[in-house]
């Protein structure tokens, strides 16, 4: 029997920016009341925080992670600051403006690394981040605008989920790094003006997950059906006009779930026969997810079983406690 989904739009649930372990995010102004206690930080970077953070950074014996939200007017200081801290696992740069990347003494212990915001942030920096903290398993880049490639992507071993959106790179070298990555499970290239995507896809034969979606795609290669342990596609938000193609291209993948667009020259109906046992959501939405927006005190509402949203698209969970300015 075909499994059917009613219409949904991505942005009904609640979605958020987040790590694994549910951590609890604590802003500077609260951080501050027991500092030996806190593990994961949330930074804004006014002058105001930044200079108490120097000032108190020594009191923060146990931190684990921390975010810098905002762009600082003296980027230097948020160098200053990681200098002192020697254990970090998770570092967050979001709406920052760098111009380049550190990890201060982190390069042996970062496990999760985000960057958003900074799109003129010199890609080679990036690229000396990346060699050093060979430990790395999450991450995610967002806004980058350069021709220069993050190419040692390709040798983070221990990377799980790589997310790459709103950039200039072209697909083809994304995807040869992230076939190099053997334990990747989950890999999200939404939003990078993808026209197309040729047999470069084979490299990732071995992801579970895939995200393809708000490109330009038109078709897929024959390459696609190489993707034999894929158990997740999104593709909405493409260019896709000829369902028929597509629904025979899907076939010989093993999918389990599959997001794509409505479209007015096949009925869902007729799709949907075309390939049996697969759960597939119909939608034009973004997901809610793909937005750096952390959340504060937000009741999660009840989610529908047969919701995208279940399919636990992000394994990582991000709580912040106290106010914030990040919206």
């Amino acid at each position: 029997m075909i499994k059917t989904i009613s219409i949904f739009f991505f942005g009904i649930f609640v979605s958020c920016l987040s790590f694994a372990g549910s951590e609890n995010y604590i802003v500077l102004e609260k951080a501050l009341k027991d500092p030996e206690k806190v593990k994961h930080l949330e930074v804004a970077c006014d002058s105001i925080n930044l200079v108490s953070l120097q000032e108190n950074i020594q009191e923060f014996k146990h931190l684990s992670g921390i975010a810098f939200l905002g762009e600082p007017k003296e980027e230097i200081k948020i160098w200053e600051i990681l200098s002192h801290l020697r254990m970090l696992e998770q570092i967050m740069f979001i709406n920052n403006n760098l111009s380049e990347i550190k990890v201060g003494g982190s390069s042996s212990t970062i496990k999760k690394l985000w960057l958003k915001g900074s799109p003129n942030v010199n890609v080679n920096s990036l690229n000396i981040v990346l060699r050093k903290a060979n430990y790395i398993q999450y991450l995610r880049l967002d806004s980058i605008k350069s021709d220069v490639y993050p190419f040692e992507i390709g040798n983070l071993e221990l990377l799980k989920e790589l997310q790459i959106s709103n950039s200039t790179w072209k697909p083809r070298p994304l995807f040869v790094f992230a076939g190099r990555c053997e334990k990747l499970k989950r890999l999200d290239f939404h939003n990078n003006n993808f026209q197309f995507v040729g047999n470069e896809i084979k490299r990732v034969d071995h992801i579970r997950y895939l995200d393809i979606s708000g490109n330009g795609l038109s078709k897929l290669s024959k390459g696609f059906s190489k993707l034999n342990k894929v158990d997740t596609l999104i593709l909405n938000r493409n260019g896709f006009t000829q369902h028929d193609d597509l629904a025979d291209r899907l076939k010989t993948m093993r999918l389990s779930h599959l997001v794509t667009d409505i479209d007015s020259i096949m009925s869902t109906e007729d799709f949907e026969y075309r390939l049996p046992g697969m759960t597939i959501d119909w939608s034009n939405g973004e997901l809610a997810r793909y937005h750096f927006n952390l959340p504060h005190n937000i009741l999660q509402p009840r989610k529908n079983k047969n919701s995208v949203d279940s399919i636990k698209l992000q394994k990582l969970s991000y709580t912040s406690l106290g106010s914030s300015s990040l919206k």
